[in-house]
């Protein structure tokens, strides 16, 4: 099978000689700039340059230029946001697993005043970390960081159903997880 990319051969102490150019496309290259087999010695053009081609293909479906995406986020109010690693507390290991790198954010829904803590991972966004902020939740600082906060949740609904997370957010800078701790307390009271 031929190679997928173009490979320099040497012949005879000349330093670029042969040119090997996958299903069909070789040429010989002499030592003034000219293929053996080109038409009356034209000069050779660039070859990395792309070539149109014309192969009689019409597009079945014409695409509109732009249509607008929806986040779910339009009606709330940032409180805070940050970049931070979200983990989740696995029971039958007893160990904390990471859930996604991302900017988690508090949002206040503006008609109905309800907190929720929304995180979605970095270039894919899917949503990792998805409830209402209720009175029954507690931050508490994870031991042994002090940029660290975990919570429990009765209802995440990050994977599509309700399930209770115990979550941890761990974030750069000391200062950065001491204002989450103030905004996610806020909305505790």
């Amino acid at each position: 099978m031929p190679s997928a990319a173009p490979t320099l051969g040497s012949t005879s102490g000349t330093l670029l000689n042969t040119i090997t150019w996958p299903v069909g496309m070789s040429s010989q290259l002499c030592s003034d700039g000219k293929t053996s087999d080109s038409k009356q010695g034209e000069d050779v053009e660039m070859l990395n340059e792309p070539q149109p081609v014309d192969d009689g293909y019409t597009p079945l479906v014409t695409l509109t230029d732009s249509y607008e995406v929806k986040s779910g986020e339009e009606d709330e109010k940032e409180l805070f946001s940050n970049r931070g690693k979200l983990y989740r507390y696995d029971q039958p290991t007893k160990a904390w697993k990471e859930r996604g790198i991302g900017l988690i954010k508090i949002l206040q829904h503006n008609s109905t005043g309800k907190m929720r803590v929304l995180m979605r991972r970095e270039h894919i966004l899917k949503i990792c970390c998805n409830h209402h902020v209720t009175s029954e939740m507690g931050l508490t600082p994870l031991t042994g960081s002090n940029s660290a906060w975990t919570w429990t949740t009765l209802s995440d609904y990050s994977d599509g159903e309700a399930k209770v997370e115990k979550l941890c957010i761990r974030f750069k800078l000391f200062e950065v997880a001491q204002n989450f701790q103030t905004v996610f307390t806020e909305c505790i009271d």
